[in-house]
């Protein structure tokens, strides 16, 4: 018998960019989400590097969603994995505020843990999380994930995620 875990059932998946697969000739900007129901969260993102670039992923807080545009200024967790085509393996990065992709054309993932109580010490009306990807001046693709861990198990789906 498999391990009785559903992963939309026990964490709770939201799209974070704006499209699919979002092109970052310009800035890319995610969806920002409310962490009031939030034990943990990560930020899984793709990207397709069509020519090389070392773009910089950055995650900002806010108050409310529509104003999470604050960067940072806790360290959080980044692992990579730089070349999704050849290996699996991630390796954890230096706990920073901010993150490049490896220069190079290859297709890459990126994972970013979150702690809601480091948002919180940061600004104490701050619960809300958002981030964006600077744009690379060349069509590079990137997609991602918000992976929520509610705070609470229940029965029925979470409140959404993307409102206050």
């Amino acid at each position: 018998m498999s391990y009785p875990f559903s992963l939309p059932e026990n964490m709770y998946p939201i799209a974070a960019c704006p499209n699919a697969a979002e092109s970052n000739t310009a800035e890319v900007v995610f969806r920002s989400i409310s962490l009031k129901y939030a034990h943990k969260v990560w930020l899984l993102l793709a990207f397709q590097q069509v020519a090389s670039d070392a773009t910089i992923i950055t995650l900002d807080v806010g108050a409310t969603v529509a104003t999470a545009t604050t960067p940072i200024t806790f360290a959080a967790r980044w692992w990579k994995n730089v070349n999704i085509a050849t290996d699996d393996v991630w390796v954890e990065q230096v706990p920073a505020t901010t993150q490049a992709l490896d220069a190079g054309m290859t297709d890459q993932v990126i994972c970013i843990e979150i702690d809601p109580s480091a948002v919180l010490a940061q600004n104490a009306t701050f619960d809300c999380l958002g981030g964006s990807c600077a744009a690379s001046g060349v069509a590079n693709f990137i997609s991602g994930f918000w992976i929520v861990a509610p705070r609470y198990q229940q029965a029925t789906p979470l409140p959404s995620m993307v409102v206050d």
